[in-house]
């Protein structure tokens, strides 16, 4: 083409539109970029858009997980026939919402699909011309299953929560943090009225449920638990005349590290304490029976030792005087067999007064009768005559104050039997045992029985509190087992009386036993 065929003005138009035409190139490359970033941004995007005209009709597509095939498919069809029966009228009604306000509308659709029940959040929004008449529906669909999914389960959870709180057997209640009630369960609601005598109310504070001798430790223990630490405690209530233990747990409630609220938690653990009470009851027992069965087996061993050696002493005696006198002598035999009797007759006595101790466990004290103390202290002389003869002890009697005394008479014989049997058995080296018995009245309701010797003596400083324990024993040169001192107290004791004791290393000891005057 030949410029010349050009006029100058023609030229110029020329110039002009090629340059237009170049910008517009330049233009529509761009506007080319521009809808690769928006194909982009579709195909990353995880959720359903359509865009269909006013007769329903798909004119867009973006299915992710969907072939170019399928979506090429669908294109041009109606997008009510593309959705499940139970879709149709939520999308209808939506989108003629939308076309006749002219605005966009939002709303939830749920049902079947590919086999499985979803959840969708839909979107749908007008697209107009530029006159402003609608002529496009814009609609996005996000699948919301795993949402509502995980939103059914917390629900689930929390009526699961609720009915367990509800129907627990622990009294529960959430206090806030002006220690207002704000929530209480079930059994709160039924036994408030019982242990505290006033239903349970919302907005209520809580100490003013409480008796009054409690409300400032629930303050302090309320005011640990604002600062981050749970409180464990017992209260002790009465119901229906009856104890009635709580265990209470207090333990802050936090809200994103925050305690916005604290929860007060109450266990019934009265049948517990009750059986703790039970097992006290019995180990209690056992240890009695434990005790008892150790002072039988003292009283055994002690009590039968005298009689036993005696009668012993005695088949002896009998036994060498008729090695020694072949013929034998009617009247020596007869008084062998007297003091045979006799013994055997103390013997028996010792076997009832065991039988007594046996047959009475619960402890009751009972079968008071009139003791004469001399008598008494003779039978024990006799029961002991073989340590006596072999320590060349000597008594001194004084009762003539009060010779006869109303009390239980195996537990005086034992008693008085420990103290003169320990006066001989812990006597002082190269000295006969001296033994002084005394009763005396101290006052109208008061008799006194005393037994003083001149033996090895204690230090009382050193074990004046171990005197009457069990098993203790503080002269290891002399056998025994440690039990008798015990036995004696307790023995005084169940009388309702009480022991003294005055004693000083190589002096002697005094025993003072203060019974109660009693009447047959």
């Amino acid at each position: 083409m030949n410029e010349g065929m050009f006029t100058a003005e023609e030229r110029q138009r020329l110039l002009q539109e090629i340059e237009r035409l170049t910008h517009e190139n330049e233009r529509l490359s761009a506007r080319v970029e521009d809808g690769n970033i928006y194909k982009i941004f579709f195909d990353a995007h995880p959720d359903v858009i359509f865009k269909v005209d006013l007769d329903y009709i798909i004119s867009f597509v973006h299915m992710p997980h969907r072939s170019a095939d399928y979506i090429e498919f669908i294109t041009n069809k109606n997008i009510l026939d593309l959705m499940p029966a139970g879709f149709h009228e939520s999308v209808k009604t939506a989108i003629q919402a939308s076309i006749q306000t002219g605005k966009p509308v939002v709303f939830h659709s749920e049902g079947e699909l590919d086999g499985e029940y979803r959840y969708y959040e839909n979107f749908i929004s007008p697209i107009r011309k530029i006159s402003g008449e609608i002529k496009e529906i814009l609609f996005y669909s996000k699948n919301i299953t795993a949402q509502k999914n995980i939103e059914h389960m917390l629900i689930r959870n929390q009526h699961t929560l609720k009915t367990i709180f509800e129907n627990s057997e622990q009294f529960i209640t959430v206090i806030n943090l002006d220690r207002k009630i704000v929530w209480f369960n079930k059994k709160s609601q039924e036994w408030s009225p019982i242990i505290f005598g006033r239903q349970v109310e919302f907005d209520c504070e809580a100490e003013l449920f409480l008796p009054e001798e409690y409300r400032m430790s629930f303050l302090e223990h309320f005011n640990q638990v604002l600062a981050g630490k749970s409180v464990n405690y017992i209260r002790n209530y009465t119901v229906n005349s009856k104890p009635f233990y709580l265990e209470l747990s207090l333990n802050p409630v936090y809200e994103d590290g925050v305690i916005t609220n604290v929860s007060l938690i109450g266990v019934d653990i009265t049948r517990h304490k009750e059986n703790e009470a039970f097992l006290q009851r019995a180990n209690s027992e056992l240890t009695h029976q434990n005790e008892q069965l150790n002072e039988f087996s003292y009283i055994i061993s002690h009590n039968l030792r005298g009689p036993i050696a005696t009668l012993m002493g005695l088949v002896d005696l009998f036994e060498n005087n008729n090695a020694q006198n072949q013929t034998g002598d009617p009247k020596q035999a007869e008084q062998f067999v007297y003091h045979i009797k006799k013994t055997l007759q103390k013997l028996d006595a010792v076997i009832v007064d065991l039988n007594f101790v046996v047959t009475n466990q619960d402890n009751s004290v009972s079968n008071y009768s009139l003791i004469d103390l001399k008598e008494e202290c003779d039978s024990i002389s006799d029961l002991l005559s073989i340590q006596i003869q072999s320590s060349g002890a000597e008594f001194v009697y004084n009762f003539k104050s009060v010779p006869v005394i109303c009390s239980v008479k195996s537990y005086i014989h034992n008693i008085l039997y420990n103290l003169i049997s320990n006066a001989i058995k812990y006597k002082r080296h190269s000295y006969a045992p001296l033994i002084y018995l005394s009763s005396y009245q101290i006052n109208d309701d008061t008799v006194c029985i005393e037994c003083k010797d001149n033996g090895i003596g204690l230090d009382l400083g050193r074990y004046q509190d171990k005197l009457f324990g069990f098993y203790k024993r503080f002269h290891h040169h002399v056998e025994g087992k440690g039990i008798g001192l015990h036995l004696v107290k307790k023995q005084i004791e169940l009388l309702k009386g009480k022991i003294e004791v005055q004693s000083a290393v190589d002096q002697g000891t005094t025993f003072k036993i203060f019974l109660p005057i009693s009447k047959p």
